[in-house]
């Protein structure tokens, strides 16, 4: 099942979907994540304008799961802009 959507995934043109998107976004990477690196994260951020990237130390690949604390004060950050 997994194998089935990495696959559709790496046939997809995920840059150009991602500078097709026109709203801020806020991109929330855990620093130790084993499967998107800083290198994948920067060009996610590169390719989606005016995101914000913002690093969950410590956290793996779920941030949201890791340190809920952290992302939720994120994310009210975000959008009250403070």
């Amino acid at each position: 099942r997994w194998r089935g959507i990495l696959d559709e995934v790496r046939m997809t043109d995920l840059a150009a979907e991602a500078r097709a998107v026109r709203v801020r976004t806020l991109i929330i990477a855990g620093a130790c994540d084993p499967l998107f690196g800083e290198a994948h994260q920067q060009a996610l951020a590169e390719a989606l304008t005016g995101s914000r990237l913002v690093w969950a130390q410590n956290c793996g690949h779920n941030p949201h799961w890791e340190d809920p604390a952290f992302v939720a004060s994120a994310i009210a950050e975000m959008l009250t802009g403070r």
